[in-house]
């Protein structure tokens, strides 16, 4: 569970460069970039560790997951 929460994490940051990229020489943004079903998972009941939760992608990670619904330690 914590790689499938770098991956998401990663993927993002990848998604919002691409996106602003498009923008940027006024492409059209394909819709797989702009579904975030990724992070629309309903993770209550899960239990997830995190490590380097205080700081950087860790702490960004341990707060998406939170934000889902998991308990994070």
């Amino acid at each position: 569970m914590v790689i499938h929460g770098l991956v998401a994490i990663y993927f993002l940051i990848c998604q919002k460069i691409v996106s602003y990229l498009l923008r940027l020489f006024s492409l059209s943004v394909p819709s797989w970039l702009q579904a975030n079903e990724l992070f629309s998972a309903n993770l209550s009941g899960q239990i997830i560790i995190v490590t380097g939760a205080n700081a950087g992608i860790g702490r960004v990670t341990a707060q998406k997951l939170a934000f889902q619904g998991a308990t994070v330690i």
